[in-house]
């Protein structure tokens, strides 16, 4: 019920079925409420299916519990259409041999998805490095390694933090203002993170609140473009990804790169 979660990440809001991702959910849906006209769930059935739809129309992430609750119930409403097809179908020689087509479809779709899970795992794999680097500030964080002097506490991108976190880890003077996990990091926080990035009137007394004195973001967004509007900031590393600003007060003789 966290607004600022709701507000600001996109897996904490509501589906939007616009979305091609989100047709799979969709369809679903549809196939649990047509069910319903073969057989009459279970009221705890029912309550499941209802309490996983009520979290899943409520944000995005508990989509997966909506899946996991109607799964079973679909296996079992479709089993009556199953069994009312087969009794349609004839004798027992014409049920033996869709079964063996049935089973050959089957084996083969399994094949083929196997298949394509292990293509698209390599293809993946083989194009990581290309992707962190297009994605996250591999170079800059590479730079603050090689630079210890700069700064202590970081305002950073909120995508990023589990990034940073990895790559600076144990490093004590590296200290992360948000990263992925925002249900821990608290409502406040979120909303502190939120008016700097939105560059709301207090932006510049939340980031003396908390202590920071370097900012790393990513190149191009309007914090970029305040923070070198600003005389209180000196910008000291840029790439294509991200750039990297240190408080004047606290620069040292690092130089710009």
């Amino acid at each position: 019920f966290s607004s600022q979660l709701s507000g600001f990440i996109a897996e904490w809001q509501s589906p939007d079925f616009h979305q091609a991702q989100l047709l799979g959910f969709l369809l679903l849906l549809v196939v649990v409420l047509v069910g319903f006209t073969w057989r009459r769930p279970r009221l705890f059935d029912a309550l499941l299916i209802i309490a996983g739809l009520v979290l899943a129309m409520r944000a995005e992430r508990f989509i997966i519990v909506f899946v996991a609750f109607a799964t079973p119930a679909v296996a079992w409403q479709w089993a009556a259409a199953w069994a009312l097809l087969r009794e349609r179908l004839g004798a027992r020689g014409a049920r033996l041999q869709l079964r063996g087509r049935l089973a050959t479809i089957a084996g083969a779709g399994i094949a083929l998805l196997g298949i394509a899970s292990i293509a698209f795992g390599a293809y993946t794999l083989r194009g990581q490095t290309a992707s962190t680097r297009a994605n996250f500030p591999v170079a800059a964080v590479q730079w603050l390694a090689a630079h210890p002097e700069v700064g202590t506490h970081v305002f950073n991108q909120f995508d990023w933090g589990g990034y940073m976190a990895y790559e600076l880890y144990p490093d004590p003077n590296r200290r992360l203002f948000i990263y992925g996990e925002a249900e821990l990091m608290g409502d406040q926080l979120l909303a502190d993170y939120v008016d700097v990035n939105q560059l709301r009137p207090d932006w510049e007394q939340v980031l003396d609140a908390h202590g920071v004195d370097y900012v790393l973001f990513a190149q191009g967004k309007p914090l970029d473009a305040a923070l070198a509007a600003s005389n209180r900031w000196t910008q000291v590393y840029s790439d294509s990804v991200a750039d990297i600003f240190v408080r004047n007060a606290s620069l040292s003789s690092t130089g710009s790169h």
